[in-house]
This record gives C-alpha cells, sequence and structure tokens, in this order.
C-alpha cells in the first residue's frame, strides 16, 4: 500500500516515478534513485521529500492554480507546503517514511540490475556499447 494519513485524517499517495526522483533532486538535492548520492538524514530533510512526492496531490486539494506571477505562486505554495507540514505528526511522518521506502524498493540496484540491457556500471564493453 502507498498511501498514509496525515494527523488531519487526510489520505495522501506516494508515487515514486522516474519523474518523482528528478523532481525531488532538482527542488531538494536529494538523489533518491541513485544510494550514493545525496541523501535526506533529518527530520526536516523528510518532511521535503515527502512533500516533492506529494506535491501534486497537495496541490490539487488545495486547488491551486499558477496566476502567472511567479512571486505569488511561490508564496502560495509555501503556505500550502507549511500546512501540509503542520498536519504531519511524527507517527505521520513515520508511516510517511515506511511507505517511502516500499516504494524505493523498485530503486534499489537489484531491481535495476533486472532492467534490460547493458548496465552503465557494467564491463568496458558494456559501458562502450552505451556510449556509442
Amino acid at each position: 500500500m502507498n498511501t498514509f494519513k496525515d494527523s488531519e485524517g487526510r489520505e495522501w499517495r506516494l508515487k515514486l516515478s522516474i519523474g518523482t526522483v528528478y523532481r525531488i533532486e532538482e527542488e531538494t538535492g536529494y538523489n533518491l534513485g541513485d544510494e550514493t548520492g545525496k541523501q535526506p538524514s533529518s527530520l526536516k530533510d523528510w518532511g521535503n521529500v515527502l512533500f516533492e512526492m506529494v506535491r501534486p496531490e497537495v496541490l490539487k486539494f488545495h486547488a491551486f492554480e499558477p496566476t502567472g506571477n511567479p512571486e505569488s505562486d511561490q508564496h502560495r505554495i509555501k503556505s500550502i507546503k507549511m500546512d501540509f507540514f503542520d498536519a504531519m505528526e511524527m507517527p505521520n511522518i513515520k508511516a510517511a517514511i515506511d511507505v517511502l521506502q516500499e516504494e524505493m524498493n523498485f530503486f534499489s540496484p537489484e531491481e535495476q540490475a533486472a532492467l534490460p540491457g547493458p548496465k552503465p556500471n557494467g564491463t568496458p564493453e558494456e559501458r562502450a556499447k552505451v556510449s556509442a
């Protein structure tokens, strides 16, 4: 199950896709798709990662529509983000991180190794085929 509830009883779905991994890295600097990359370590770090994972759903819940004014839009998104954080108490955070870790298993080296084709970290011959 890839959902968790906040302290207000709202249910959020965590969806870890390649697009989500890129958005999280762009917005937070954390690379969930590469365990050798920068990883979240503090409660604030995890909060930011969780928000980025549910961001489209949260913005939809709050009926966010871009105004065309980037400064105003960013201010409103920050306010929505703080509302999300206010509804995340420790049991909710723990449940959300558990769901996130389940989702991250699909991005594990074992799962990636099962994908067809040469592996970037494979033999020199395999790497040569990728770059050719």
